[in-house]
């Protein structure tokens, strides 16, 4: 037996330990990659109860940037806002809104809007459920943000469209 020389008739134990170590730093590279982009992501704790996620354990981005200082517009700049208002009539306004995914390429949630149906004025529209979709990922205001939304009604046959989108970033 030729441990102190040769292992197995070819490596030296030389060779194996540094061929080891390779192995063990590629390894650990990859856990620090992966538990970098898993802080990135978003979710700190195990905080998801009943298929929604708690505000207060996100990070990540905001939803565009508040691009007008009217009192009025609520919920732009913010991550995971509870309500969201154009500031206008009631067709711009999306309440009581719960995030179902809030950290990747987008973001689904459900609230309550103003559903208007085609031929009908604002005044006539009826509050109902709408899906929110938040998208286009990007910077915005040198924060990372969803640039974009939409919201619509899937009980009335209507579907997420990013050519629908609302821009929700100035800068």
């Amino acid at each position: 037996m030729r441990l102190a020389n040769n292992i197995e008739d070819g490596f030296s134990l030389v060779e194996v330990i540094l061929c080891f170590l390779v192995v063990a730093g590629i390894f650990l590279v990859g856990i620090l990659v992966y538990q970098r982009h898993n802080d990135k992501t978003t979710i700190i704790s195990n905080a998801v109860s009943s298929n929604t996620i708690s505000k207060s354990t996100i990070v990540g981005p905001v939803l565009g940037n508040k691009w007008n200082p009217s009192p009025d517009l609520k919920g732009y700049g913010t991550v995971m806002p509870s309500t969201l208002a154009f500031g206008g009539d009631v067709s711009g306004l999306v309440k009581n809104i719960t995030w179902q995914s809030w950290g990747g390429l987008t973001a689904t949630g459900t609230g309550k809007a103003e559903y208007i149906a085609p031929g009908d004025t604002p005044p006539q529209g009826v509050e109902e459920v709408a899906t929110i979709v938040a998208f286009n990922l990007g910077v915005c205001g040198g924060k990372s943000a969803y640039n974009s939304i939409d919201w619509y009604f899937p009980q009335h046959r209507q579907s997420f469209k990013e050519s629908d989108g609302t821009k929700v970033c100035s800068s």
